[in-house]
């Protein structure tokens, strides 16, 4: 043992253990991709092995197949394993050219946030909500599918543009008032923790974990 994380060849790996398919005597549905998926992601991976698989699964009624990747969260987080699936899964393409980033004022730099984090953070307890419960395998997936050209032209139709993640997160927060509201479940103080990529746009798709969260 060592005292700190190191890779190790794995000396018995079996490709079969990784890339699977999933076989059926008919076609398959969107219904059986949620499905398959959704038992996918309540199971552990397993820990004698290197963590990552890739699960096939289809053909649908045109012909297509759906592919669910799963990777330690150890190995990658979420944008590296972007990078690393474009590399691996799609042709290449050119790369777009980077986008001009505003300059951050001063007086919004994040130091200057920093007593209203804290005070939002920790001036107040949190209300009690049906998600203070212990996580275990008996839970379930939930899916939304939405177009990413219906996102942009929701944000380039507010008075003030809106990114697609403001979009997503103004989804999210609307779905879940009114989940919590018909159970009778509201709470005045709800946390919630939003991932956030600490990737920088020039550092070459490197892997490992480089995230925090709001």
């Amino acid at each position: 043992d060592a005292p700190e994380p190191r890779w190790v060849d794995a000396a018995d790996f079996d490709i079969r253990d990784h890339v699977r398919r999933h076989r059926s005597d008919r076609t398959a549905t969107r219904d059986d991709l949620w499905r398959i998926v959704g038992g996918l992601m309540s199971e552990h991976l397993d820990r004698a092995k290197p963590l990552w698989t890739f699960d096939l699964i289809g053909p649908f009624e045109d012909g297509s197949e759906a592919i669910a990747v799963r990777i330690h969260h150890a190995m990658a987080d979420g944008i590296a394993a972007v990078h690393f699936l474009d590399a691996l899964l799609w042709d290449v393409h050119a790369d777009r050219p980077p986008r001009a980033r505003p300059a951050q004022p001063a007086e919004h730099s994040d130091l200057s946030r920093l007593p209203g984090a804290l005070l939002r953070e920790f001036g107040h307890r949190a209300s009690r909500t049906p998600f203070d419960r212990p996580l275990t395998a008996a839970r379930e997936l939930a899916f939304a599918v939405a177009p990413l050209a219906d996102l942009k032209a929701i944000g380039a139709a507010r008075p003030d543009r809106a990114t697609v993640n403001d979009v997503l997160l103004a989804i999210v927060a609307g779905g879940l008032r009114e989940w919590l509201g018909i159970g009778g479940a509201s709470s005045r103080h709800l946390r919630a923790q939003v991932p956030v990529s600490l990737h920088a746009r020039n550092e070459g798709g490197a892997l490992g974990n480089h995230d925090s969260f709001m």
